[in-house]
């Protein structure tokens, strides 16, 4: 209290602190190091150094190099920068969902995933004091975060998605191993975005993008097809297109017999590609393949598309060898391969599959016994036990007087199934 001050003339005159830590104990402070960057991603005006040398130590930024999406926040966000992620290892790892960073003045507090909104990368540094504070570092922001920046994200999700286009326009393609990526891989990414409402700008840009991708088949006659883009589709000039369904060995076989009734006759019938289902696993995709997304997206800028199960038994019963009785019920004989039933009800019609040893027996015994549709049951019963009960239902239906055929028409029958 006796000693006056002293002006001292100041060192600086920029506004800050200097700490300067000496190290005793090496290995402890470059396990320090080594971490700074993790924590330490964008706080303003903080540099260090390493000394001796004065080799800057530099922050961790942005953990995910990102194209930023201009983004409208709340007050308790303090900034964001998200996007989709630009390097290709981000995409080939792709979850289907959103991987932020919660920072608090630059430090890394938190990383938050919330599903469903995939393609969503980068920061968003929030204002503790919106939230419960926590002692640890790890729950620092409470419980509340990540329920009340899911409808934040949700709401970028649509321009985030269409600027993602830019990185498979310019990024993707230029990676060796994104050249390795399989058509089911690329073609996920198309069936992963949203359609309609708010999502249409960014819907439209990758349809666009995909509009030229050989992302369809083209099923010819016998067994072959030809790869084909929508843009092909629209170029066939044709009035119709009949949509196959993807697991087809797994249909039934009147759409397997179907099908190959139309490829054969010349109807153009198009195949979609399935989506990889090992790749953006977490998120809700419009269509399990592209022939999905043809039916239920592009009615409009297509020829008049047709599920082919929407028609299969009228394709089917169309390419009939022969009718056996043309009364109600209708009986038919149908080659549709020795894995299906001999006898198939089908509406008010019933099929004799003759490629069916059970079926030629049902011939046999129909023509044998000529006593019109009671020789059909009977058939039915002995040879074709799976459908017999589905059978006599349909018969039941119609007056007991029998459909006798005569001389020629039973010879005509019997070739059929020698």
């Amino acid at each position: 209290a006796e000693t006056p001050a002293i002006l001292v003339e100041p060192r600086r005159f920029e506004q800050g602190t200097d700490l300067l830590l000496f190290v005793d104990e090496e290995s402890s402070f470059e396990q320090t190091r080594e971490k700074f960057p993790h924590w330490i991603r964008d706080v303003k005006y903080l540099t260090a150094t390493l000394n001796p040398g004065d080799v800057p130590i530099q922050q961790g930024g942005i953990s995910r190099q990102i194209k930023t999406v201009p983004v409208s926040t709340p007050d308790w966000i303090l900034d964001a920068q998200i996007g989709p992620p630009v390097l290709f290892g981000s995409w080939d790892a792709f979850d289907g969902a959103a991987h932020v960073d919660i920072l608090y003045r630059g430090v890394f507090v938190a990383a938050i995933k919330v599903d469903r909104l995939w393609g969503i990368e980068g920061a968003i540094h929030v204002d503790p004091k919106h939230f419960r504070p926590r002692l640890n570092r790890e729950g620092f922001v409470g419980d509340r975060l990540e329920a009340e920046l899911e409808p934040v994200l949700r709401s970028h999700h649509p321009a985030v998605l269409e600027r993602a286009i830019e990185c498979v326009r310019e990024v993707l393609p230029d990676d060796d191993v994104a050249r390795k990526w399989s058509l089911r891989r690329w073609v996920t990414l198309w069936l992963a975005v949203p359609r309609g409402g708010p999502y249409e700008q960014a819907a439209r840009v990758w349809d666009e993008e995909f509009r030229h991708r050989k992302a369809f088949r083209l099923l010819q006659a016998g067994d072959g097809s030809e790869e084909a883009s929508i843009a092909d589709l629209e170029g066939l000039g044709r009035d119709r297109l009949f949509v196959a369904p993807q697991d087809l060995g797994r249909r039934d076989q009147i759409v397997q017999q179907a099908v190959r009734v139309l490829r054969n006759s010349g109807d153009l019938v198009v195949q979609g590609v399935d989506r990889d289902p090992n790749f953006l696993d977490g998120t809700s995709l419009v269509a399990a393949s592209t022939g999905d997304l043809l039916v239920n997206h592009f009615r409009g800028t297509l020829p008049e598309l047709v599920t082919v199960e929407s028609v299969a038994r009228d394709v089917v019963s169309r390419d009939a060898v022969a009718t056996v009785f043309t009364d109600k019920p209708l009986v038919q004989l149908l080659r549709l391969g020795t894995s299906s039933a001999p006898v198939i009800p089908v509406g008010e019609k019933i099929w004799i599959n003759i490629d069916h040893p059970g079926g030629k027996e049902i011939v046999r015994t129909i023509c044998d016994r000529n006593e019109g549709h009671l020789g059909l049951w009977i058939g039915c019963v002995k040879h074709g036990t799976e459908h017999a009960g589905a059978v006599a239902k349909i018969l039941s239906k119609r007056p007991s007087a029998a459909s006798r055929l005569g001389p020629v028409r039973r010879r005509f029958l019997m070739e059929k199934v020698r």
